[in-house]
């Protein structure tokens, strides 16, 4: 099972480009983690994805919504200072 870090790099390096890519990704992470945590695929995938709109707030505008377009997570508002 990769870090949110990993998975971020994956994009953020331009080795995921597309929704397909990410789909794959998503589902082959959400599938780990569901056995390593013993429960469902679907609850890890939700968990995957507001780990990925949560860390989004944290990239640049281009970066996030990229991100969130790729995974077709929903986006979170940035925190105010």
């Amino acid at each position: 099972m990769r870090s949110m870090m990993e998975l971020l790099n994956l994009v953020v390096d331009g080795q995921i480009t597309t929704q397909e890519q990410a789909a794959n990704l998503l589902a082959e992470e959400a599938t780990e983690m569901a056995a390593y945590q013993n429960i469902s695929v679907e609850e890890a995938r939700t968990k995957l994805l507001e780990d990925i709109s949560r860390v989004s707030r944290y990239l640049s505008h281009k970066q996030a919504d990229n991100l969130i377009e790729l995974f077709q997570a929903k986006p979170q508002p940035k925190e105010s200072d």
